[in-house]
């Protein structure tokens, strides 16, 4: 039986497996966090002593730190070697294109439709997803269920559509949250 030496390691979200500098104390992450993210490292560590890895790419679209702050290039791993932006991957056609709640069936009001365009600065959505909820079953606040709901009837009427088109794969309906708990 032969034995791999020379291994090539790919790491996929790769932000999730990082290594702690010494001495460091990153705010706005809990101490399990840190723990879980350098679990990953740690056994490539092993690996490496064991086989040796001949190199490891690591791939993520949220290459830094988790500091709990907007993001900033200060933040970014120092072993960064290519940046391709989400407006890039987006016009590359890699990933999917993020689709904004705006209606024009003319069963909106003006001042939801403002409201759908802009729905994360309206402060009472603001408000209600920078904070964590006390239980998971606490509602989200109507504007943004009501905007759910809207993409859900879309979502419903496209499937409809493919349907009888005899498309046998559904649409598929994305949504991206702030935060884990949002979610």
């Amino acid at each position: 039986m032969q034995t791999a030496h020379g291994l090539i390691v790919v790491n996929d979200e790769a932000h999730h497996a990082w290594r702690v500098p010494p001495g460091a104390k990153i705010k706005g992450v809990a101490k399990e966090e840190l723990e879980e993210a350098t679990k990953w490292i740690g056994g490539l560590d092993r690996l490496h002593k064991a086989r040796g890895i001949h190199r490891a790419y690591d791939f993520s679209a949220t290459p830094f730190t988790p500091s709990g702050s907007t993001s900033v290039e200060e933040n970014l791993f120092g072993w960064i070697v290519s940046d391709f932006g989400l407006n890039d991957a987006i016009e590359s056609g890699l990933v999917k294109t993020p689709r904004v709640v705006v209606r024009d069936d003319g069963r909106m009001t003006t001042e939801y439709k403002s409201q759908f365009y802009h729905l994360y600065n309206v402060p009472e959505i603001k408000d209600a997803l920078n904070k964590k909820a006390a239980r998971p079953s606490d509602p989200i606040p109507d504007l943004l269920r009501t905007a759910y709901e809207l993409l859900g009837a879309d979502w419903r009427e496209t499937a409809r559509e493919w349907s009888k088109e005899s498309k046998t794969i559904p649409p598929v309906l994305i949504t991206v949250a702030n935060r884990t708990e949002t979610a």
